[in-house]
């Protein structure tokens, strides 16, 4: 394999985890199609395939997320790779960069463009060749999440159009935090966690972290430093890391502090499967004392964005080649599986064509009415997929340790940047 990816393989996790399946074990015998994944969703994905394909035989494998990406490149390496498996944006580059690992999926473009799919996602999947290497049947177009109870005892209001005056840039986004903690005397934060915007200032840098083998740090990388330092040092975010038990319990209103007084959240970011599988089942809390639902609504906020999203390879070496890209054909391009997929899960699939056939006219009553993907649709035809490296993971997290530093004020921001570069050329020496 290249040094590059030899390299990102020493840099992921290598620890070994019980896996569900048979992970790593060798494939089985027959015309069975092994797939691999780090979600149960695509599980519940292949429950509508069989239905509709009786006749194939598939195994799932369900990998812990923390192992996936190595245990997958490691089963690659071994030859024990499965046929279809799927790849987080994390790490998604690093799989279809790398020559003679992810199959030909060029045949499935007509299908593609008959279903209008999202630009950005076909960018994602395809190699610098120009050859498509991997598809998604979702996209992750994110939007801002504020409780209308808060937004009527604060700002005046709680209509949408109103509310989005308050935050429709970042100048009037640290505005309104000020207001919030003032007339709230520091009860209410704007956020529980300044990270919950990351996902805007990445989505609008001009490059990604590395372009032409060199490393980039785009200028909004250095203005989020600033943000995340003011908005911690200036009481506007309650430090509460994301996925930590207070970032959850913001959402349901049960979020206090170190005296156990009573905090309340202005709002949350979310793409369109964070609405649904995560604020929506956490806005009661577990002992049934408080429930926020019906207090939400929903604005683009001050700016639009993308966080996340899952993409489907075939293994180039797969004995069952065809009838995996025929899988995967399915998931991504099917009108009647993914008008299925949205009726049970409401996430927003990658098909603009079908999204636009089922998402007018719904109503949300967690929302107080609205229709989140009005917003959502905004967003999803400005995202750039061009951005996503498969230097992400790795350099995301050196990111993270710098800014760090720099809000506790142990290093100037163009001491920050000078690390963030040196600490990218250790671990990967190849680039410039």
């Amino acid at each position: 394999m290249k040094k590059k990816w030899i390299a990102l393989l020493l840099a992921a996790v290598m620890g070994t985890l019980s896996l569900s399946g048979c992970a790593g074990q060798g494939k089985e015998e027959g015309d069975v199609i092994e797939v691999w994944s780090f979600t149960n969703e695509l599980e519940q994905m292949l429950d509508l395939y069989k239905a509709t394909h009786p006749d194939v035989k598939v195994k799932f494998t369900l990998v812990p997320t923390d192992v996936y990406a190595s245990k997958l490149k490691n089963a690659i390496q071994s030859g024990n790779a499965p046929d279809v498996f799927a790849i987080e944006e994390a790490f998604v580059r690093s799989f279809v960069e790398e020559p003679g690992v992810m199959a030909d999926l060029e045949d499935l473009k007509p299908d593609l463009e008959e279903m209008e799919i999202l630009d950005y996602t076909l960018d994602v999947g395809t190699d610098f060749d120009g050859n498509l290497r991997a598809v998604s049947w979702q996209a992750a177009p994110g939007a801002m999440f504020y409780r209308r109870s808060l937004a009527k005892e604060y700002l005046g209001t709680d209509d949408p159009q109103k509310v989005q005056e308050y935050f429709q840039d970042m100048d009037k986004f640290m505005e309104t935090a000020e207001i919030i903690k003032e007339k709230s005397q520091g009860n209410c934060y704007t956020v529980c966690s300044p990270d919950d915007l990351s996902y805007i200032f990445m989505s609008k840098r001009e490059t990604g972290w590395v372009q032409d083998e060199k490393v980039v740090v785009d200028d909004k990388i250095l203005e989020f430093a600033d943000f995340y330092k003011t908005m911690n040092d200036k009481g506007y975010a309650a430090q509460q890391a994301p996925w930590s038990e207070g970032w959850f319990a913001g959402m349901s209103g049960q979020l206090k502090d170190v005296q156990g007084d009573p905090k309340e959240i202005f709002c949350y970011f979310f793409p369109a499967w964070g609405l649904f599988n995560t604020l929506m089942p956490n806005a009661a809390s577990a002992d049934g004392a408080q429930d926020t639902s019906g207090d939400w609504g929903v604005i683009q906020g001050p700016s639009s964005y993308y966080w996340g999203g899952t993409w489907l390879g075939v293994n180039e070496d797969s004995d069952n080649k065809e009838a995996a890209k025929e899988m995967v054909r399915y998931f991504t391009t099917d009108e009647e599986f993914l008008k299925q997929w949205i009726e049970e899960t409401n996430d927003y699939v990658a098909s603009q064509k079908v999204m636009d056939s089922v998402t007018s006219g719904v109503s949300n009553d967690f929302l107080g009415g609205q229709n989140p993907y009005e917003v959502f649709l905004a967003d999803a035809k400005s995202i750039n997929g061009k951005l996503i490296t498969s230097y992400d993971q790795e350099m995301n997290k050196i990111f993270g340790n710098e800014k760090e530093n720099y809000r506790e004020g142990k290093l100037t921001i163009d001491e920050m940047k000078e690390n963030i570069i040196k600490k990218a050329k250790r671990m990967f020496p190849d680039l410039k």
